[in-house]
């Protein structure tokens, strides 16, 4: 079986729109009122998935993506743009370490939301 890239985007006219229009082959598929586009892209298997914006949707629509095609990669796009203005369409920020910002405490620091 070749392995699998899941790119997953909360909103709809972003980057993802342009890998759409780049997919080889591509298959329009909905999995538990999830909308998936099947396809490949430099001979790699691409899944790309629009969950719809806030933490639920996201975990819900990464649930059904690892339940019906088991990626191997995870690309989580279009959320950098928020960090900082000097950020353009299409940069890739590739972190270091990831927190769920909706959490009260990170390394022993209390934040308050």
């Amino acid at each position: 079986m070749q392995e699998r890239i899941l790119v997953i985007s909360a909103m709809e006219n972003t980057e993802l729109d342009y890998l759409k229009t780049k997919l080889k082959n591509s298959k329009k598929v909905l999995h538990r009122g999830i909308t998936f586009y099947e396809g490949t892209l430099y001979e790699k298997e691409v899944i790309l998935c629009t969950s719809g914006i806030g933490l639920i949707k996201a975990s819900m629509a990464l649930t059904i993506a690892i339940e019906f095609y088991n990626p191997m990669v995870i690309i989580n796009e279009g959320l950098a743009g928020g960090y900082t203005k000097e950020l353009k369409t299409g940069e890739i920020i590739v972190g270091e370490e990831a927190i769920n910002i909706t959490s009260l405490e990170y390394k022993g620091i209390r934040r308050n939301f």
